[in-house]
C-alpha cells in the first residue's frame, strides 16, 4: 500500500503536508481496526507514521467519513 501511495503522488506538484482519509477505526493516526476490509492485518498498524516516513511529509490520518464531513468533501 505505501509503495501504491508514493507512486501515486510522484509527478503531483510540490506539497508540504498530507491528508488521508481511511476506512476503519482511526486514533491519532493509529487504525486500530478496519472490520469492513475483513483482512485481520489492519490492527494497531501506525499507518499515519508509515505514510509520513514514505513521503517524508507531515501526515494527519483520520477516519474517511470524518475527513469527509471535517473538510466538506
Amino acid at each position: 500500500m505505501l509503495s501504491t501511495i508514493s507512486e501515486l503522488v510522484n509527478g503531483l506538484p510540490d506539497y508540504d503536508r498530507v491528508s488521508v482519509g481511511f476506512p476503519g477505526y482511526v486514533r491519532n493516526g493509529v487504525v486500530y481496526t478496519a472490520p469492513n476490509l475483513d483482512n485481520p492485518y489492519w490492527k494497531n498498524i501506525p499507518f499515519g507514521q508509515q505514510i509520513s516516513n514514505a513521503l517524508k511529509r507531515p501526515v494527519r490520518l483520520v477516519n474517511d467519513a470524518d475527513r469527509a464531513g471535517a473538510w466538506g468533501c
